[in-house]
C-alpha cells in the first residue's frame, strides 16, 4: 500500500511541475513578445512581382504605434510613408501600388530592395537581392 501511495504522490507532484512551467513559461513568452515590433517579408521570392515585394509590420506592443516607412532601390529612396498607425496587438500587411512596381521591376539588373520602419525610439530595416 505505501508503495501506492508514494507513486500517486510522486505523479500528482510531476503534474503540478509540468502545469506550473508551462503555465510559466507561457507567461515568459508573452511578456517577452510584448517588447517588440516584427518587419519582414511575406514571401522569399526573389522575384520582381506584387506578391515578392509585399510585407507586413506587426506590433506587439500593448499600445498604438506610429511608425514612418521608407521604400528603397540600392540605397536610393523611392517613397516614404509617415504618420502610418499599427493598433496594439496586430498586424498590417502593405503592398506596393502598381506605379511603383513598375519602376523597380523596369530595371534590368540585380538591386537591393530594402524596407525601413522608424518611430521617434527605434529603427528597423529589412533587404532582399531582386533579381531581374
Amino acid at each position: 500500500m505505501n508503495k501506492n501511495i508514494a507513486i500517486l504522490l510522486s505523479l500528482i507532484v510531476l503534474l503540478f511541475s509540468v502545469y506550473f512551467l508551462y503555465t510559466k513559461g507561457e507567461l515568459d513568452l508573452d511578456r517577452a513578445s510584448e517588447k517588440f515590433t516584427v518587419l519582414a517579408f511575406e514571401n522569399s521570392s526573389l522575384n520582381c512581382d506584387k506578391e515578392s515585394l509585399k510585407f507586413f509590420i506587426e506590433n506587439n506592443l500593448p499600445y498604438e504605434k506610429e511608425y514612418q516607412i521608407s521604400i528603397l532601390a540600392d540605397q536610393k529612396e523611392l517613397t516614404s510613408h509617415s504618420d502610418f498607425k499599427i493598433p496594439n496587438k496586430s498586424s498590417k500587411y502593405i503592398e506596393l501600388e502598381g506605379d511603383l512596381i513598375n519602376e523597380l521591376c523596369n530595371k534590368k539588373q540585380t538591386f537591393r530592395f530594402e524596407v525601413q520602419i522608424e518611430n521617434n525610439q527605434t529603427q528597423e530595416n529589412i533587404y532582399k537581392f531582386i533579381n531581374q
